[in-house]
């Protein structure tokens, strides 16, 4: 009967989030591509990218105020500060105006609801517990995380996620589809939470660097299809 009630209150939870973010994220396309005609770059934030293309800078680059719901107050329009998205963007360099429309609107939409109550949860504040399904889920190259997880953070109405990775793609249906050769089906839905950020952010609230604090607010996450996880 309890985990009824928590499955209950996730589905009212997710039939309430999802319509409201879905019209912002479709909301965001036209409206970032305004926003980067007038973005607001600060260059006293500039530093050589932590992992990738070290020789090359990030620095924020965010949207008009007005348009603060569709920035990204962490990673800004350059994407990562490791330097994953300048180097892994469509056109070579995240200085483009089309490689930050897509990290802004399409990889990141909304992402600044991240710090908004509601639609994103603080793990700083708040720690995580597991519902039911494995404590460790995630898509690590060697397959350890394969499996389910339902959890919760008890804050208001409750923060759920639901989050299933399945085992590798059987041999038959490699043979019809090779492209899905190490590849699983991934379902998620609900808040990036996870039980262990609670040692990350919870358990560490009074000793959080700054970019830890931004990086403790989890926002909502829909994801549906094929995952890679060997790449």
């Amino acid at each position: 009967m309890f985990m009824f009630k928590e499955v209950l209150k996730a589905l009212i939870g997710w039939a309430l989030i999802v319509p409201i973010r879905l019209f912002l994220v479709i909301l965001g396309l036209p409206l970032v591509a305004l926003g980067l005609l007038f973005k607001q770059e600060n260059f006293n934030t500039n530093k050589p990218f932590t992992q990738h293309n070290k020789h090359r800078d990030w620095w924020h680059v965010g949207l008009p105020k007005f348009l603060w719901i569709w920035s990204n107050d962490r990673d800004g329009a350059k994407g990562d500060k490791r330097g994953w998205w300048d180097k892994n963007c469509p056109t070579g360099n995240s200085e483009d105006f089309y490689s930050q429309w897509i990290w802004m609107a399409v990889r990141n939409p909304a992402n600044n609801l991240r710090f908004t109550p509601g639609f994103s949860v603080n793990l700083a504040d708040h720690n995580v517990i597991i519902l039911g399904g494995k404590y460790y889920v995630d898509d690590d190259d060697d397959g350890s995380g394969l499996g389910w997880q339902f959890c919760k953070v008890y804050s208001g109405i409750g923060y759920y996620s639901f989050y299933y990775l399945s085992n590798p793609m059987p041999d038959w249906l490699v043979k019809i589809f090779p492209s899905l050769k190490d590849h699983v089906f991934q379902f998620r839905i609900g808040h990036k939470i996870k039980p262990r950020y609670n040692e990350k952010y919870w358990l560490r609230k009074d000793s959080l660097t700054e970019d830890e604090r931004h990086s403790a607010w989890k926002g909502f996450t829909f994801r549906c299809g094929f995952l890679d996880y060997k790449n």
